[in-house]
This record gives structure tokens, C-alpha cells and sequence, in this order.
């Protein structure tokens, strides 16, 4: 299928963070990526008043990234971000490499195309078919 692109990602690389505007699905050939979520807006404020030192401080401030959820080689993931209800397609986590990892990426476009050629030739064999 020539729509699928290979892409490769070393150990740590980041495919996409959070809030990146979705255009791609990935299919994982080998290796595995772990999705992370900022929680950072979701921490209690009592640890914000609480904390004395700088550094925690610091801590506070910055993101709180979580992991949730790891895809295998064989999964697929990014298809809710690109075909889901939000009318801006964003991500909603950051997609981290844990190992190399090699993908093939299939573009919401290509996705789209691909549906509507089989949608042309589903209606062609049906005017055929309503002719015999």
C-alpha cells in the first residue's frame, strides 16, 4: 500500500505531544510507544500552598507528565485524534518512544482518498449489479 510512510524513533524520541494539531494514524511494525497525559491542571492546589521550597516550587509549575497507556508492535493508535468529534483534530497525549521503534504512518488524507475511490467502485458494481 503505497499511502504507508515508514518512520523510525529511537529510544526517548517524541512523535507528537499534547495539544499537536492530528493528522496522522500509526501503526507500530516493531517496537513500543507509551502515551503520557499533562496533569499537571488537575493537581490539587492545597500542594501549591503547601510546598516551601524553591525547587518544589518548580516542580509544581512544570508538567506532570503520566504515563496511561503502551502500544506493541501489531497496534495501531492516533485514529479517535484524527476522526474524533473535537472540530480542531489536537492530540490528547504525548506519544513517547520507549525503545526503537518503527511505524507506518497513514495520513488522515490518504485515509480519506482511499475512502472515497472505494466508495466510487462499491457504487459502480452496484449500478452493474441493478443492470442484470
Amino acid at each position: 500500500m503505497p499511502e504507508l510512510k515508514p518512520l523510525k524513533l529511537l529510544k526517548g524520541d517524541i512523535l507528537y505531544q499534547e495539544r499537536d494539531h492530528a493528522e496522522e494514524l500509526y501503526f507500530i511494525k516493531q517496537g513500543k510507544i507509551k502515551l503520557h497525559v499533562d496533569i499537571k491542571y488537575f493537581i490539587n492546589e492545597k500542594l501549591e500552598e503547601e510546598s516551601e521550597s524553591e525547587n518544589a516550587d518548580d516542580e509544581l509549575n512544570g508538567p506532570k507528565n503520566i504515563a496511561f497507556i503502551a502500544y506493541v508492535e501489531g497496534s495501531h493508535f492516533g485514529d479517535v485524534d484524527i476522526f474524533g468529534k473535537d472540530r480542531f483534530y489536537t492530540r490528547d497525549s504525548t506519544a513517547i518512544a520507549t525503545c526503537e521503534s518503527h511505524f507506518f504512518v497513514l495520513t488522515k488524507e490518504a485515509i480519506l482518498n482511499i475512502k472515497r475511490t472505494n466508495y466510487k467502485e462499491i457504487d459502480e458494481m452496484e449500478k452493474l449489479a441493478k443492470k442484470r
